[in-house]
């Protein structure tokens, strides 16, 4: 042990933690930057980002961080601890191949305590295609963009990862509701339902 080395006592190393986590004072710092300082933050639920950013950046408005999840710049994605994580992209980039193995064997522990020994790739690859935004011919692509079920994933995927209020997804709500009131008015029109 080096007998020139400071030791710090329990409340300057805590005082010391807290100003690494920006937790002490509020910053001038940008929103991305103290992301990357933090090297992710818990976003399991879509709003603690929004308190966790406010808690540490001045003159925060809930839409900068919306601004960094529309132009790609943050990404709410599963990162340590198989948890859901904000993370820069560069820095999702850098983590995810590196905690890939990690996220794999937990994934597979899962799956093989329901399906056994089976080989589950297949099915992970079929999922990936049917699945994709990109999978429908570019002809129908504005067609099946207006599908209820894409209305209510693109509501949801808003709501759970941009944090989007009702009123953002309000367009997706009156288009299930549309769809709504039509499967009603053809059920009316097409089932008779008869007396024994």
């Amino acid at each position: 042990m080096n007998r020139d080395a400071t030791v710090l006592s329990r409340r300057a190393l805590n005082r010391a933690l807290l100003a690494r986590q920006h937790l002490l004072a509020r910053s001038n710092a940008k929103p991305i930057d103290i992301i990357e300082q933090l090297a992710g933050m818990q976003a399991q639920v879509p709003r603690p980002p929004f308190v966790g950013i406010w808690t540490r950046v001045q003159k925060f408005e809930r839409e900068d961080l919306i601004a960094l999840y529309a132009s790609k710049k943050v990404v709410r994605a599963t990162a340590m601890r198989g948890t859901i994580h904000l993370l820069s992209t560069k820095d999702f980039l850098h983590f995810r191949p590196r905690l890939t193995p990690m996220l794999a064997k937990g994934a597979e522990t899962i799956v093989r305590k329901r399906v056994g020994m089976a080989n589950v790739e297949p099915f992970y690859k079929a999922g990936r295609e049917f699945f994709s935004k990109n999978a429908a011919p570019e002809l129908i692509r504005p067609v099946t963009n207006l599908l209820p079920l894409t209305l209510l994933n693109d509501a949801l995927r808003e709501i759970s990862v941009q944090g989007a209020s009702l009123w953002d997804v309000r367009m997706q709500i009156v288009g299930l509701l549309v769809w709504t009131v039509f499967g009603f008015i053809l059920a009316v029109r097409l089932f008779r339902f008869e007396k024994f």
